[in-house]
């Protein structure tokens, strides 16, 4: 009898012919073909209510990184295996078999996550909210890999800048120049570059990779940390002894690969981006998305939580 658990192959999915991005039409039936062959009718009609509108949202918005969900799919971007490429664009389309979505088909008896107890294991518990998988720094890890190739895109592509690593403010700025209520505040970087005119300019690099419910949810994560890295901006400003400009660089990435694209843009230009640079390194953040979050299912599968090999 076969075993119905995240164990399971992702689907495999049907590209189009000529290899270019298949439309939200031409990506529901391949879904629904795919996982028709695989999980059997049961799930033929679910899908049929329910993919179409998950993919329409997904494939067709404008503004969220679309272009780069494309390119990620029919793959033209190196370094993501097949496998990890299927898994994502399988939750793209809500029908990565997970527990809560296997109960929901009928193919499991609970939609309980047995490693956390959870009562629902759903794509975004997986990814972001299960009590076992943060304990042993998996979310840290997927954080950490998209993150990093951000600041990688950035190093490369930006004359000049010089990129601080996960340094409290307290050790960035010397205890004597920082106030103690913020010296424990640890962004995940400071970057920073002089001007020609020997101005200094620094940006407090801040990434978040979260799952949300909510349409805007990205916004206000990236508003909730504006808020709280708003006073090491200030305190950034008092402690110079030249002339400095200091900016707030937030980028916020959903699980799904949803990206405030404009923002995203808008900062990188900030730091001496050309605008086809910025695009790669919104590609190159998609790219990494798909590759951290298939380490987490990977993890979850096997229950080996030893993150160094990823």
């Amino acid at each position: 009898m076969k075993r119905w658990d995240l164990t399971t192959e992702p689907l495999k999915l049907h590209r189009s012919g000529n290899g270019e991005a298949v439309s939200s039409q031409g990506w529901n039936k391949g879904v629904s073909k795919a996982a028709t062959e695989m999980y059997g009718n049961c799930v033929s009609t679910w899908l049929s209510v329910t993919s179409e509108a998950a993919c329409t949202q997904s494939l067709t918005k404008t503004g969220r990184g679309r272009q780069h969900l494309g390119k990620l799919y029919t793959g033209r971007d190196d370094g993501v295996a097949d496998w990890e490429r299927r898994a994502f664009m399988q939750a793209r389309a809500a029908c990565y078999p997970t527990r809560a979505k296997l109960y929901q088909w009928g193919k499991a008896t609970t939609s309980q996550c047995d490693l956390c107890g959870a009562e629902r294991e759903t794509y975004g518990h997986v990814q972001a909210h299960c009590r076992v998988l943060a304990e042993a720094n998996c979310y840290r890890k997927a954080h950490d890999m998209v993150a990093g190739s951000i600041l990688e895109c950035v190093t490369r592509e930006c004359d000049g800048i010089h990129t601080q690593r996960e340094t409290p403010l307290g050790d960035y700025l010397g205890e004597a120049g920082c106030p103690p209520a913020l010296r424990r505040l640890q962004p995940d970087a400071f970057l920073t570059r002089e001007g020609e005119d020997r101005r200094k300019k620094i940006w407090v690099f801040e990434f978040q990779r979260g799952w949300t419910d909510h349409d805007k949810g990205d916004e206000w994560r990236a508003e909730a940390k504006n808020q709280k890295y708003g006073p090491v901006k200030q305190a950034i400003e008092r402690a110079s002894q030249e002339a400095v400009e200091v900016s707030i660089a937030v980028f916020v990435i959903g699980v799904l690969g949803s990206i405030r694209e404009h923002e995203w843009m808008l900062q990188l230009q900030d730091m001496g981006m050309t605008t086809a640079a910025a695009e790669r390194t919104c590609g190159a953040a998609v790219r990494e998305l798909a590759r951290a979050n298939a380490m987490v299912l990977s993890a979850r599968a096997t229950r080996r939580f030893d993150m160094g090999k990823f």
